[in-house]
């Protein structure tokens, strides 16, 4: 019966055939899921009546042992990751609810393209999970989904019908290749290699693009510094509009003059860039060949004289 119901005949009679010992009885699911008590959700419990040759019955005391009825499969309510376009250094959350709390649940039953999962685990004792995605490196890869399988089960024991996937997400964890920023000139006035003076208006850099198409739309950053200093930005990044071949960039003689702590007068100063793909992926080339000695002190006559007036 159901806790609501009474007792009621559970199939045929069973013969007895033997005495002094425990008899198993196997009741079919069809037999048991046509009992009019049957139904999901509840909870059947089990007596039995014994009657000996002579017709004589006794009842015995209902089973400690009941019986849950859940024949409802367990679903995947969310699948969801919190970065869909991931690059190098990025990981993605991973965030999983099922329609009721399930067992045997572990990293294995997701399928991860191009990356593995990790840090699974539930909060609320099976219903809400989280993990985390991180994408392999050196990988360009625009269609890509995780996958749950059907290997895990609910308190019960159901299995889940079909597998689940996310949306789509890209992968870009290939960094721009390496480089080397080629040279580096004063412009405008009396232009003198190696050297920005006075009557300069501004400089040229080349930086070398290579034949990649996630370059185009991505960004070239100038640095420059002193001899005992340190690299920084000089002016804002320039962006990428063309893939193999080389860009200039100018920047002109307020921005460079302006690079505080750097620029001086009879400093030398060395240049590299930094490229940035679409993804976001940055390559730090190697310094230009080329420096720029500053200096924007005009000559002056010291001496002059004559040895015999």
């Amino acid at each position: 019966k159901n806790a609501s119901g009474s007792f009621s005949n559970l199939g045929s009679a069973s013969s007895i055939s033997s005495i002094d010992t425990n008899k198993t009885i196997t009741i079919s699911n069809s037999i048991f899921e046509s009992f009019g008590q049957f139904s999901e959700t509840n909870t059947m419990s089990f007596t039995a009546i014994i009657t000996d040759t002579s017709g004589n019955a006794t009842t015995g005391t209902t089973s400690s042992s009941t019986l849950l009825i859940d024949e409802t499969v367990p679903t995947v309510t969310t699948f969801t990751m919190s970065d869909t376009e991931l690059k190098s250094g990025d990981t993605s959350t991973v965030n999983i609810i099922f329609s009721e709390s399930v067992i045997n649940f572990a990293s294995g039953d997701i399928t991860s393209p191009n990356g593995a999962i990790s840090s699974l685990s539930s909060s609320d004792g099976g219903t809400t999970w989280t993990a985390t995605y991180t994408p392999d490196s050196s990988v360009t890869d625009t269609t890509n989904v995780l996958t749950i399988g059907t290997s895990y089960t609910d308190n019960a024991g159901n299995a889940p019908s079909s597998t689940y996937t996310t949306l789509n997400f890209t992968i870009d964890t290939t960094s721009p290749s390496s480089f080397t920023v080629g040279s580096v000139t004063s412009t405008g006035g009396t232009v003198k290699s190696g050297y920005y003076n006075s009557t300069n208006t501004g400089i040229r850099v080349t930086v070398p693009i290579a034949n990649d198409s996630t370059l185009n739309g991505g960004s070239v950053q100038i640095q420059s510094k002193k001899s005992s200093g340190t690299f920084t930005n000089l002016g804002s990044a320039s962006t990428i509009s063309n893939i193999n071949t080389n860009k200039n960039i100018s920047i002109d003689s307020s921005t460079f003059e302006g690079l505080s702590g750097e620029f001086g007068e009879d400093e030398t100063m060395s240049f590299r860039a930094i490229i940035t793909d679409t993804a976001g992926n940055t390559t730090t080339g190697s310094e230009s060949s080329t420096t720029l000695h500053i200096d924007q002190t005009a000559p002056i006559v010291s001496t002059f004289t004559m040895s015999d007036t």
